[in-house]
């Protein structure tokens, strides 16, 4: 998306915690430089508390995982996070196509 969308406002924030029994921080390393553009930012979350969070903002019944959320610049973060202005619990061919149009329009109401 970020070579479709060139711009500089845009950024991708990846949040890496173990839910499967694979999941470590060294596999999380690795699976992160696979993601090795300049506008990402990668974290590892070993206790889950930022799934758990946002299990409560998303009303899921577990710790929410492979979810993508979109938020506008005027998002504040304070304790909890938001509500996403658009959200999916994973990205399919058909669900990338609206994340794009909604990101577009997200980067056009900033001044």
């Amino acid at each position: 998306m970020f070579d479709r969308i060139p711009d500089d406002r845009l950024r991708a924030y990846m949040i890496w915690q173990p839910i499967l029994s694979s999941d470590n921080r060294v596999s999380a390393e690795r699976r992160a430089n696979e993601f090795g553009h300049e506008k990402f930012t990668h974290y590892w979350d070993s206790n889950r508390a930022t799934g758990d969070l946002w299990k409560d903002v998303l009303r899921l019944n577990d710790t929410a995982w492979d979810v993508y959320l979109l938020y506008n610049a005027s998002a504040e973060w304070t304790g909890t996070p938001p509500s996403p202005d658009l959200w999916f619990p994973q990205l399919h061919h058909a669900t990338r196509a609206r994340f794009e149009v909604k990101t577009k329009q997200l980067l056009k109401e900033i001044p």
